[in-house]
């Protein structure tokens, strides 16, 4: 990765316990050529149909890895880029139109595969098959520029339940 201060060294795949930190299991980077399916598969194989959800970022979500955890009985929440959607034009054209606030749910042809669209500050495009369609009320911290200050008020807004069920994951990830 050419942006990184330190070029060199070893990659390793882990996968955690939310709750303690322990680390459940490992794998050295060692394929070059891997897909993100097989990765993630060498790196649940032992935890198939035990009831996990895992949490991803969108470095490691795509339509495919989503379908195989499915599959292999994973519940998952993962944010996902833009570009590994599978979008057609009319999912694009709603991704543009989408107001500050607003969300919209799309439902992938298995029907266990739920795109949850939220737009925040930027578009947040999250990919579960764990959640709903439903609806929350979060206390978002907004900035106001008044007279060159910058003031923050809290508001209450309405976001997607899923995003929210990720953003507590990731949260509590934080504070270990």
């Amino acid at each position: 990765m050419p942006s990184k201060p330190i070029k060199f060294g070893f990659k390793v795949y882990l996968m955690t316990d939310a709750v303690n930190s322990y680390v459940l299991n490992w794998i050295l980077h060692e394929r070059s050529n891997e897909s993100l399916v097989s990765l993630l598969q060498r790196v649940t194989e032992r935890f198939d149909n035990r009831g996990f959800i895992i949490a991803m970022d969108r470095f490691y979500s795509s339509i495919d890895v989503i379908k195989d955890l499915t599959r292999r009985g994973f519940g998952v929440y993962a944010t996902i880029k833009k570009n590994r959607v599978r979008a057609n034009q009319e999912m694009k054209n709603e991704f543009k139109r989408l107001k500050q606030g607003k969300s919209s749910f799309y439902i992938f042809e298995d029907e266990k595969i739920l795109l949850t669209c939220w737009k925040d500050s930027k578009l947040l495009l999250l990919i579960s098959n764990t959640g709903d369609d439903n609806l929350v009320n979060v206390t978002r911290n907004k900035n106001i520029k008044q007279d060159g200050n910058i003031n923050y008020r809290r508001t209450e807004v309405e976001c997607p339940e899923n995003i929210k069920n990720l953003l507590k994951i990731f949260e509590r990830n934080r504070q270990i």
